[in-house]
């Protein structure tokens, strides 16, 4: 189980969602096909305490935009992500 803190923005920096905002962290099975992609090959190998970035081409966005249906098909993503 991976539990940690993850924002998402556009890559002209407006904000998609944010677990820091929930008041909650965001948790998931790495495995389990229960997150975005982006989320999950972006912790692995990363240690607690640890911080990345990731950026999300156009065509891995797909869950998001089901999720946020206002996303443009173009839209690239930028990941913040603190396991």
């Amino acid at each position: 189980m991976v539990v940690g803190q993850c924002d998402c923005r556009l890559s002209r920096g407006d904000l998609v969602f944010a677990s820091r905002k929930n008041e909650s962290p965001y948790q998931f099975k790495i495995g389990e096909r229960n997150t975005y992609v982006a989320i999950e090959q972006g912790v692995v190998e990363m240690r607690v305490g640890g911080k990345r970035e990731v950026t999300v081409t156009p065509n891995l966005t797909y869950h998001e935009r089901d999720r946020f249906p206002n996303l443009l098909l173009g839209a690239m993503l930028r990941y913040e992500i603190e396991p």
